[in-house]
């Protein structure tokens, strides 16, 4: 049993620390959680014990006064509370991921809504016709030239399904085992960054690096986007960190950004993601009514210049902030309450357990007191074996949450977390906070058992 709980605590760890996608950590969480459950029950009834026998074998260690009488008192203990030890083990580790998982969703909630809407204002358009992607652009600028706007950026963009072979973007389909995977890329004209002729900027979300890019027939020297902007939320690429395969290429022009669109079309017209297209962003000092009124108007204009074959996706941050702190809000608020419930039933068991051992020991520490036991030896061996039982939960526990870290960050990437450091800081914090209130929880049962026991 013990040899079992190993393998399950094991392959459960396993899979947490090395699963490095959103997807795969979803799919596999709850079979992670079963394996460590499982290997957790196992250890405390099976491990623990065959543990304690190995310390008994040990004459040099058993055969003195405290060992002999801790040993043998745990392996009692052991076997009649392994069920309850672990059952506090799961609890507490259930309570600090739900508190630091909801805590750390609702205190980066700010981080999503910059990535889902930068601005008070964000609106992207695409159409399989060019000439109506250009008319639609006159429009918007004429309809904004005179409302008062600030950080104004405006980018021509097409997205685009490629793939990468060394230092070469294929804007084409291939078969070939040795490129790496298909990336979604965005290229784009931002007026705002300024390049020379043959310079492009470059980002993906998993950190590639490039000295030089070729696209189509042309080279570019590439410099980095994330350092050319300098953390400027306004021209910044918001994507969900979460997608590995995702890409932001700033080309020197809008024809460049043309030109690669023809030549992807060209090379296969069923390939292309969809047309190039506007984006446009800024921020305003207009009430929220009247940014409402004018999303309007500009929802009616578009059905009035397009024919069909377009996309495009209108959105208030203010809008997006109201729906995304009532949402992560529930879930802080479920988590809180949640937690309580289990921290209630975990203080139920260890009060319980305590009381009910208490009177169970009473009698074996009167005879040990009988055969020559001090009463401060034998008070020195009961704070031991309590401490012992008390806090190998909740040292299991921070175990458990130190390895599913990285699990639960991954499962946060697909929600557009990426912020590891906040995500750590929180279970430090939520795991002190926790531990101080269950070292409260250990001195008043303590108290008890001690009671009954004297």
């Amino acid at each position: 049993m013990a040899l079992l709980g190993v393998i399950c605590l094991g392959a459960g760890y396993f899979l947490a620390i090395t699963i490095q996608d959103p997807l795969g950590a979803i799919t596999f969480f709850f079979v992670a959680v079963v394996l460590v459950i499982f290997g957790t029950y196992l250890l405390f009834t099976a491990g623990s014990i065959a543990f304690l026998k190995c310390l008994r074998k040990n004459k040099s260690y058993y055969y003195k006064t405290s060992h002999f009488v801790s040993v043998s008192n745990m392996i009692y203990r052991m076997k009649q509370n392994a069920v309850g030890l672990a059952t506090i083990c799961i609890l507490s580790t259930m309570v600090l991921v739900m508190v630091s998982s909801t805590g750390s969703l609702f205190l980066g909630v700010e981080d999503l809504i910059d990535m889902q809407a930068p601005m008070d204002i964000n609106l992207t358009y695409y159409s399989d016709y060019l000439d109506e992607s250009k008319q639609l652009d006159q429009i918007v600028m004429k309809k904004w030239q005179n409302i008062d706007k600030q950080d104004f950026n405006r980018q021509y963009q097409f997205p685009f399904s490629v793939q990468i072979n060394q230092d070469s973007l294929l804007l084409e389909k291939s078969s070939d085992s040795n490129l790496r995977e298909y990336y979604y890329v965005v290229f784009a004209y931002n007026e705002e960054i300024k390049l020379n002729e043959n310079e492009i900027a470059v980002t993906f979300s998993d950190h590639q690096k490039f000295d030089t890019l070729q696209i189509g027939d042309k080279e570019y020297s590439v410099k980095n986007y994330d350092e050319l902007i300098q953390g400027n939320k306004k021209n910044a690429f918001n994507y969900n960190p979460g997608f590995k395969g995702l890409g932001y290429i700033v080309m020197p022009s809008e024809k460049d950004v043309y030109e690669v669109f023809q030549t992807a079309v060209g090379n296969d017209p069923d390939f292309y993601y969809t047309a190039p297209g506007f984006a446009y962003s800024f921020n305003t000092a207009m009430s929220y009514d009247q940014q409402k009124q004018l999303c309007d108007e500009f929802t009616k204009d578009i059905s009035e210049v397009a024919n069909g074959g377009y996309a495009f996706h209108i959105s208030l941050k203010e809008d997006i902030s109201e729906e995304y702190y009532g949402l992560f809000g529930s879930f802080f608020f479920l988590g809180i309450f949640l937690s309580i419930l289990f921290m209630a039933a975990t203080v139920l068991i260890m009060y319980y357990k305590q009381i009910s051992e208490g009177y169970d020991d009473v009698k074996r520490y009167e005879i040990l007191q009988k055969v020559g036991m001090s009463h401060e030896e034998v008070k020195k061996s009961i704070h031991s074996q309590i401490l012992i039982v008390f806090f190998m939960p909740l040292i299991t526990a921070g175990i458990h949450i130190m390895f599913a870290f990285n699990m639960i960050y991954q499962i946060f990437s697909a929600f557009g977390m990426n912020n590891p450091l906040m995500l750590m800081s929180v279970m430090s914090v939520v795991f002190v906070i926790f531990s101080l209130f269950y070292f409260v929880v250990y001195q008043l049962t303590a108290k008890v058992y001690y009671k009954i026991v004297s």
